[in-house]
């Protein structure tokens, strides 16, 4: 892949001490060569502690498949153990993508009683 792909994410949850609030992630996929890479990442609510990209290829373009491991939420009252996952796929016709303006994310928070009320671009 040439360039870095730049991604965001935001995440809102029904903690009312968060007064509707919610977090934003923003995730980035270096360049990398052959199937897999690493994903860097920063987000306002939580710490990066994994997360990586799949390449799987097609005859005319293929499917970029990203997920990052988010944890040590600083939100007050969230236990230590709270993880937040966030997941997408991003196809490409013949060369990979560079940049995209929408990304839909799957989202999965463990760890808490509070749950994940949407997630936008």
């Amino acid at each position: 892949m040439s360039g870095t792909l730049n991604l965001h994410a935001k995440t809102y949850y029904n903690d009312p001490h968060l007064g509707g609030a919610g977090d934003e992630e923003y995730i980035d996929v270096p360049p990398f060569s052959g199937q897999y890479g690493s994903v860097t990442g920063t987000s306002t609510g939580w710490t990066l502690l994994d997360g990586g990209v799949w390449d799987q290829q097609r005859p005319l373009g293929g499917y970029l498949h990203i997920w990052a491991k988010f944890g040590n939420c600083n939100h007050q009252g969230w236990p230590s153990s709270a993880e937040l996952t966030l997941s997408t796929v991003l196809s490409y016709w013949g060369s990979k993508p560079t940049g995209y303006k929408s990304v839909t994310w799957q989202a999965e928070l463990t760890g808490t009683s509070y749950q994940i009320t949407r997630v936008t671009h």
